[in-house]
């Protein structure tokens, strides 16, 4: 978050944390980032408050928005297949927390700009 506030774009590492996907990434720790279950999703959308998870993705959603959809403004271009990939998981689950449809609908119209 610190990152984004100072420099309004992503620019180091940490993609794989905030855009969990049934995938491991190229350069992921060997901590397990990935989500692979319904209940791992449930896990990770109810814990969105405590971890900062949702307050990342909804500062990511308002800079992607802010310049004009060109996500590559914000997400450096090695990362928008993450992002497309965890779209697509995750719309299945944007019923179970109503925040999660903008930020969806931002990085979907983002990827395809």
């Amino acid at each position: 978050m610190d990152e984004l506030n100072k420099y309004s774009r992503k620019r180091s590492h940490w993609a794989w944390w905030i855009f969990p996907t049934t995938r491991k990434g190229n350069f992921e720790p060997g901590t397990k980032t990935c989500v692979c279950t319904p209940e791992e999703y449930k896990h990770v959308l109810g814990n969105a408050e405590k971890t900062r998870w949702r307050e990342v993705l909804e500062k990511i959603k308002t800079l992607v928005e802010s310049n004009k959809y060109q996500l590559s403004k914000v997400l450096p271009p090695i990362d928008h297949g993450r992002v497309q990939f965890f779209v697509d998981e995750w719309r299945k689950y944007q019923e179970d927390a109503p925040w999660l449809k903008p930020v969806l609908d931002s990085l979907q119209k983002g990827t395809e700009q």
